[in-house]
């Protein structure tokens, strides 16, 4: 069955306004982002309720009743896509960690350094393919990067730009702790700096692995990560690395240490 939406009629404006921002995420998680939210129009999204949940919307029902333009809109779209809780996805990664930690013997230098070799192996490309996969984060990602790109001083923009630094920030944390906590369960120690703590050489160490995550994830959408062996195992037994996962492995000794050494 079907109806036409009507501000304060037939339903509520708070209402009215969820279900056209649900069915802008809905429809950005369904044709991406693309270079902005510019593409996600009203008539685009009232198709989209109208197919999804029967019911039918028009522009005067929320034009400069519940948005003053379709760029708000936009924007609200946005900031709703960039609030969700995207710590969870950190989930695999955490399992992960914990896995290798529980089957390996971390009694011998040896033992750490293999069990850190087998994390930066499989860890770094598996989140960036990831990141690439799970609609949800990689629309999460593919926003936060657009509003932060965006050298607007609109109030509107400043307002989502603020909820993205928020969220982004959210994930700093749970990244760092991420790390530190593979470090704890490794035996490994952060390297002592004079002026630094520890907790900032974490961040300092979260903040090198972000930057080094987007510029490979391009380089991999652009099919430029190459994948090699090298004679790393124990007893020099070839182990597979790529770019990523092998300039991890060259810079670790700057942030971390194995107390075995």
């Amino acid at each position: 069955m079907t109806a036409t939406a009507t501000a304060g009629k037939r339903r509520k404006r708070a209402d009215l306004k969820r279900l056209v921002l649900e069915a802008g995420v809905e429809v950005l998680e369904r044709d991406g982002i693309g270079f902005g939210a510019e593409d996600l129009t009203y008539a685009k999204v009232f198709e989209h309720l109208e197919q999804t949940a029967g019911l039918r919307v028009t522009r005067g029902s929320v034009h400069e009743r519940i948005w003053e333009s379709q760029r708000d809109f936009q924007l609200e779209v946005l900031a709703a896509v960039v609030e969700w809780d995207v710590v969870s996805f950190l989930g695999e990664t955490r399992a992960t960690v914990e896995a290798t930690v529980n089957e390996a013997d971390l009694s011998t230098h040896a033992a750490r350094e293999e069990a850190m070799r087998f994390l930066l192996r499989v860890t770094p490309m598996q989140s960036i393919q990831r990141s690439k996969t799970v609609d949800k984060w990689a629309l999460w990602h593919a926003t936060v990067h657009s509003v932060f790109s965006h050298s607007s001083t609109d109030e509107n923009v400043a307002t989502v730009r603020q909820v993205a630094t928020t969220a982004y920030h959210k994930l700093f944390t749970a990244r760092t702790e991420l790390y530190f906590d593979a470090a704890q369960m490794l035996g490994y120690r952060i390297r002592q700096v004079p002026g630094l703590t520890e907790r900032q050489m974490m961040e300092k160490w979260t903040s090198m692995i972000l930057a080094m995550a987007d510029g490979f994830s391009i380089r991999e959408g652009a099919g430029l990560i190459e994948t090699f062996e090298l004679p790393s195992g124990p007893d020099g037994s070839p182990e597979q690395w790529d770019d990523f996962s092998f300039a991890l492995w060259q810079v670790i000794p700057a942030f971390l240490e194995n107390p075995l050494d």
